[in-house]
């Protein structure tokens, strides 16, 4: 499954590394818009590969990262 940014901003921090597996609801990353704090939560379980480094800037529907169902 392909997670997409809701709205532009920068990716504050991951908080897991690819090749890691994740469950349902863990919280991936932090994203930073508009002075706000975003928490990017995966929606399945599954090994996390992220298209995107902490500190990029993304734009709204930018790919940041994939959860391949095990």
């Amino acid at each position: 499954m392909i997670l997409r940014a809701p709205l532009p901003g920068k990716i504050l921090r991951l908080c897991f590394k690819s090749g890691e597996e994740v469950k349902k609801g863990d919280v991936l990353c932090i994203l930073e818009s508009m002075k706000m704090e975003i928490s990017i939560s995966a929606p399945i379980g599954g090994v996390l590969q992220w298209k995107v480094d902490e500190g990029a800037v993304v734009m709204r529907g930018e790919i940041i990262t994939a959860v391949n169902p095990r």
